[in-house]
């Protein structure tokens, strides 16, 4: 039986493309958070619900930075991104 916690190679490819196209930011409150900012335009934060990331919005930024400078973000701490 495979371990739980081992992440498929086909899956963990897409949590690095993911992570290389975005950056770990610190608040001024300290917290650390992972951020994706793509596009230009007027700004749409797109903030995901519990429990996922912020890969949620992986196809759809794609689609809105065209109009828009998207931020997706925050993951919660000590989610995997």
């Amino acid at each position: 039986m495979a371990d739980p916690r081992t992440v498929p190679d086909d899956v963990r490819s897409v949590q690095e493309a993911w992570r290389r196209r975005g950056r770990f930011v610190t608040l001024a409150e300290g917290h650390r958070i992972f951020a994706v900012q793509e596009g230009a335009g007027p700004d749409l934060v797109l903030v995901h619900g519990f429990p996922s990331t912020s890969h949620d919005f992986c196809t759809h930024m794609f689609f809105t930075s065209y109009g828009w400078y998207v931020v997706a973000c925050p993951n919660l701490p000590n989610s995997p991104m």
